[in-house]
Formats: structure tokens, sequence, C-alpha cells
């Protein structure tokens, strides 16, 4: 189950990190790296939430499909 649940947190990361894409970057605070690591950091960090509290339940899924077998 663990490893179905950070299959799915990578998931949602990469597609918190698609989504974040198609939003046009204001120049108000500027462009750095630090900001570009905050924002990853803090994709990372709603994938894991997401992922934990099953709102999506692609993890749950898998380990259905999995365990069938």
């Amino acid at each position: 189950r663990e490893a179905c649940q950070e299959f799915e947190s990578i998931f949602l990361y990469q597609m918190i990190r698609a989504m974040r894409a198609t939003i046009p970057r204001s120049d108000f605070f500027g462009s750095s790296y630090g900001r570009d690591v905050f924002e990853s950091m803090l994709d990372e960090q709603y994938a894991q939430e997401m992922s934990q509290t099953e709102s999506i339940g692609l993890g749950e899924l898998i380990y259905q499909q999995l365990s069938a077998k």
C-alpha cells in the first residue's frame, strides 16, 4: 500500500507541475532560482497531502489491481 501511495504522490506532483506550467507567470515577485525551488517544494507537499488523504484514491485503485492478481 505504501508503494502505491508513493506512486500516487509522484503522479500528482507531475500533474500539479504540469498545471502550474499553464499559468502565466507574474513578474511581481521577480523570477529567481529560489522561487523555482519554493514552488517545486510546495507542489511536492501538495501532492503528498493529497495522496495521504486519499482524496483522489489512485493509490488504492492501483493496490486493488495489483493484489487481485
